[in-house]
């Protein structure tokens, strides 16, 4: 696979993902995952409510789930969304509920050591003609990433095997939770 230039990505211990960014043309929503073993590229598959093309998100890893925050889209407009991918089954959700931070994009994700995702700073408010933003946060919010819950996802149909049993056509996990208050 070839992958054009982009943002927002995090490296595990087997895989790098890259998700959106901006080539030429506009900001994308492509998803790609670098073997680290084999330093293989390869568009990745997945369902759910994959986020909007975007650039200038933050990405973060905690256990096998990928979280991207916010971001730029294609009319300069800013996100405040949460996304979560479960790298494991290729499932997105985003949990989206609860009091969340303003739109931004270029803000900074850390993970503490207990699970707690620390996001700082970011922009606001892309004006066209002075090529710059016009807002800047310096509010800090917190997340506990132990709220997050693998998503249930159907195996793309091309990659079904004709020989197996239908219950095993569908990987098992569990949804994510209605109540979840993803940022406080």
């Amino acid at each position: 696979a070839v992958v054009s230039t982009q943002s927002g990505h995090y490296a595990g211990k087997e895989k790098m993902f890259v998700f959106g960014g901006k080539d030429s043309k506009a900001r994308n929503q492509d998803l790609f995952a670098l073997d680290l073993n084999s330093l293989e590229w390869n568009k990745v598959e997945d369902a759910g409510a994959r986020p909007a093309p975007s650039s200038f998100h933050c990405a973060i890893q905690y256990q096998q789930f990928m979280m991207t925050y916010g971001g730029r889209f294609n009319d300069n407009s800013h996100s405040n969304l949460l996304n979560v991918l479960d790298c494991e089954t290729g499932g997105w959700y985003n949990p989206g509920e609860g009091t969340l931070p303003a739109a931004r994009g270029q803000t900074t994700l850390s993970l503490l050591a207990n699970g707690t995702l620390v996001m700082f700073g970011g922009s606001d408010k892309f004006d066209v003609l002075q090529q710059c933003c016009q807002v800047f946060d310096t509010q800090v919010y917190q997340l506990d990433c132990k709220q997050l819950k693998s998503v249930e996802v159907p195996v793309p149909a091309e990659v079904e095997k004709a020989d197996e049993p239908a219950e095993q056509q569908t990987v098992q996990q569990t949804a994510a939770p209605a109540n979840q208050t993803p940022v406080v």
